[in-house]
């Protein structure tokens, strides 16, 4: 009887707490894991795997490039030198003297270009001769036919007394007419050769003119016809 009194009590006792819902106790079972579910921490992420690698592509290998080599240059060791040439020996017996090669030069000073001239005018300047050569001066009327007529300069035979020269030459034509005179190189044995004037006059086809003037014939003579060296 006592221990079936103690049940009912206890019975009735855990109704009221129940009604009551005092701290700690749920409602009802359902209640119970709801405050279970929120007193537990926060859910932990669930891990996932990563996603899988792509399909691997299949190795390229870029195009081969064809090997070039540098253009190989010439190897050098130093400045190239100019290859000489020995000069054949001149052999030359006791005494005998070796001419250089000169090149024959001349120029007429006075009188100036186109300067007035009576019957006859002296002419001079200067040159440069090599052996066995000497001057002249060949005349040509400008006005008249293409003759030449030849004078030979002053010591025209010691042709190494000629550098600074001296002539004269003759204009018999009318006033106005106009007459080119040229200094001439010529050899000097022809020079010898021709002592007569036609012949003289031949000698301009053989001659190097080295320089030239044209002049004015004027009214008036010279006196004493240009005479020789003064």
């Amino acid at each position: 009887m006592i221990l079936a009194a103690a049940l009912t009590v206890a019975v009735g006792a855990g109704a009221v707490l129940a009604r009551t819902g005092l701290p700690g106790w749920a409602v009802d079972s359902r209640a119970h894991r709801t405050a279970v579910t929120s007193v537990s921490g926060p859910t932990a992420p669930a891990v996932t795997s990563p996603p899988s690698q792509p399909p691997s592509m299949p190795a390229t290998s870029a195009p081969a490039e064809p090997a070039t080599s540098a253009p190989a240059e010439p190897a050098t060791s130093g400045p190239t030198k100019r290859r000489t040439t020995s000069k054949p020996a001149v052999t030359t017996s006791p005494g005998a003297t070796i001419d250089a090669v000169i090149a024959s030069t001349g120029t007429i000073s006075s009188p100036a270009e186109g300067a007035r001239v009576k019957n006859c005018a002296y002419f001079s300047g200067t040159s440069h001769l090599p052996r066995g050569k000497t001057l002249i001066l060949a005349m040509r009327n400008l006005n008249n036919d293409g003759t030449k007529y030849v004078e030979e300069v002053f010591d025209w035979d010691k042709p190494d007394q000629l550098s600074s020269w001296r002539g004269a030459q003759y204009f018999s034509g009318d006033a106005g007419q106009r007459y080119s005179v040229e200094l001439m190189v010529v050899d000097l044995d022809a020079v010898r050769a021709t002592p007569d004037r036609p012949a003289a006059d031949a000698l301009a086809a053989k001659g190097t003119t080295l320089a030239s003037r044209v002049v004015i014939r004027e009214t008036g003579n010279v006196g004493n016809i240009c005479p020789g060296p003064e």
